[in-house]
C-alpha cells in the first residue's frame, strides 16, 4: 500500500471557524483488500490563525470512488481529531478518488478528494488434484485460486496441464465457492522417466481484477515391471568344472507405463554339458492399462536334470505364471504347472505354494516357489522348479517369471 497526506481548508462563513482535513492513510490497495482510511481534522483556535487545533468527537466519511460502485464508511474523531474507518476496494481495480467530508457542527464543513489506484490484488495457485496418474485412464485435475493472504475467488478458470512440451496434456476449469476448479484429462499418455514422476501444472492468466499466478507439482506415475526367463543354472559339482548359465532365453527386465509385449524369441534347446538339458523354452512379459497390469509367463517344454548323488529329474511342461494388477484394489497371483518324474516315479503336485520335496544329502527342490517383489505395491515371482545342492554349490532355477506394478492411481 502507498500512503500519503493530503490537506484542505474549509473557510468559516457566518461565525463558524474555519477547519481543515488533512487525509493521511493509503492511496494505493490491492482489490478486495480491506485498508484503514484515517484523517484528522482541526480547527482555527482564533480569528485569523491556522485551523490547527484538533476537533473531537466529529463523524468524518470517507467516500472510495463514486457513483452506484462507491464504498463508504464514517469515523468519528477522537481527542486529537483523528477519525478512521476500513472500506474494501471492491471497483475494477485503475485511478479513482477517495474523499473525505466534514458536514460542520459548530465548525465550517470541509472536505478532500484525494487521488488513489486500485491495484490488481495478488494471488495463489495450488494443485490439489491426485497424486498418482496411470497411462490409459482418465485424470480428473484440480487446483484452488485464492488471494495471497486472503480468501478463495470464485469464477476463475484454471488451466490444469500433465507433462511438457510436447507431452503436455492440459484442461480448463472453473473456480467454485470455495475457490476449487476441476477438470479431466480423458486418457492420460505420459512417459515414464527414471523417478516416475509426471509435471503437474496449476495456472491462472490473470483478469482485470487480479493478478496471474501458477504453481507447479509432481505426481506419480502409475508403472509396471517384468521378468521372465527360460532357466539359470550354478553347477558346482565334485571333480567336474563349475558350469553357470546366466537367465536363458531371458526378457530382461522390462519397465514402462504402457501397453507392451516382449518379443523374445524361443529356444529350442537348452543345454548345460550332460547335467542339464532341456527341450524348448519360451519367456514372455506383457503388459497392459486400464487397469495396469503386469503378466509374465515362462515355458519349458521339458527338461532333465542329472546330478551326481541325486536321483534324475525330469520335468514336462514346467509353466509359471505371475500376473500383478493395480484394478479392484489391486493384487499379485502366480501358479506352476509341471508334470514331474523323480527317480522314474511319477510325483503328484497341488497347486500348494513353497512345495518341498524330499531328496537325498542336502539337496532341495521347491515345486511352485513364490516370492513377493520388495518395494513394489504388488508383486511376485513365481519359479516352477528351484533346486539347491550341496550347500548352494548347486542352485538351478527352471521356469521364471515374475510381474509387479508401482505407484497404483486406482
Amino acid at each position: 500500500m502507498l500512503f500519503g497526506a493530503f490537506a484542505f481548508h474549509g473557510g468559516g462563513t457566518g461565525g463558524q471557524g474555519p477547519t481543515r482535513i488533512v487525509y493521511h492513510g493509503p492511496t494505493e490497495v490491492p482489490y478486495h483488500r480491506p485498508f484503514t482510511a484515517s484523517a484528522r481534522l482541526t480547527h482555527s483556535p482564533k480569528p485569523g490563525q491556522d485551523p490547527t487545533a484538533p476537533v473531537s468527537n466529529a463523524r468524518l466519511t470517507f467516500t472510495l470512488g463514486s457513483g452506484g460502485g462507491s464504498q463508504t464508511c464514517t469515523g468519528t474523531t477522537n481527542a486529537s481529531g483523528v477519525a478512521s474507518c476500513r472500506l474494501t476496494a471492491t471497483q475494477r481495480p485503475g485511478r479513482t478518488t477517495l474523499t473525505v467530508s466534514y458536514p460542520g457542527d459548530g465548525y465550517a464543513p470541509a472536505s478532500i478528494t484525494v487521488p488513489f489506484t486500485i491495484t490488481r490484488a495478488p494471488t495463489t495457485t495450488t494443485y490439489s488434484g491426485p497424486k498418482r496418474v496411470a497411462n490409459g485412464t482418465p485424470a480428473r485435475l484440480s487446483g484452488v485460486l485464492r488471494e495471497k493472504g486472503g480468501g478463495p475467488i470464485e469464477g476463475r478458470k484454471l488451466r490444469l496441464s500433465l507433462g511438457r512440451g510436447k507431452n503436455q496434456q492440459a484442461c480448463t476449469g472453473t473456480t467454485n465457492s470455495s475457490g476449487v476448479a476441476r477438470c479431466t484429462i480423458k486418457s492420460v499418455d505420459q512417459p515414464l522417466n527414471a523417478a516416475a514422476t509426471v509435471p503437474v501444472q496449476v495456472r491462472f492468466a490473470g483478469d482485470p481484477y487480479y493478478l496471474p499466478s501458477s504453481k507447479s507439482a509432481t505426481v506419480l506415475l502409475e508403472y509396471y515391471t517384468g521378468h521372465a526367463y527360460g532357466l539359470t543354472a550354478k553347477l558346482g559339482v565334485p571333480l567336474v568344472s563349475l558350469v553357470e548359465v546366466s537367465p536363458t532365453p531371458d526378457t530382461g527386465s522390462v519397465r514402462t507405463a504402457r501397453a507392451f509385449t516382449s518379443t523374445t524369441r524361443c529356444l529350442a534347446e537348452v543345454e548345460a554339458g550332460v547335467l542339464l538339458t532341456t527341450g524348448t523354452v519360451c519367456p514372455k512379459a506383457t503388459t497392459t492399462l486400464a487397469p495396469g497390469t503386469s503378466t509374465s509367463t515362462t515355458t519349458v517344454e521339458r527338461v532333465r536334470i542329472g546330478l551326481p548323488g541325486l536321483p534324475v529329474i525330469d520335468a514336462r511342461g514346467a509353466t509359471a505364471r505371475s500376473t500383478s494388477t493395480c484394478g479392484s484394489g489391486g493384487s499379485a497371483t502366480g501358479s506352476t504347472d509341471v508334470e514331474l518324474y523323480i527317480g522314474g516315479r511319477r510325483v503328484p503336485i497341488t497347486a500348494e505354494v513353497n512345495a518341498e520335496i524330499d531328496l537325498p544329502g542336502l539337496a532341495r527342490l521347491v515345486v511352485n516357489e513364490q516370492k513377493p517383489v520388495a518395494k513394489a505395491d504388488h508383486g511376485l515371482t513365481v519359479n516352477a522348479l528351484h533346486l539347491t545342492a550341496g550347500g548352494g554349490e548347486t542352485d538351478i532355477v527352471i521356469a521364471s517369471a515374475t510381474s509387479d506394478v508401482h505407484n497404483c492411481a486406482s
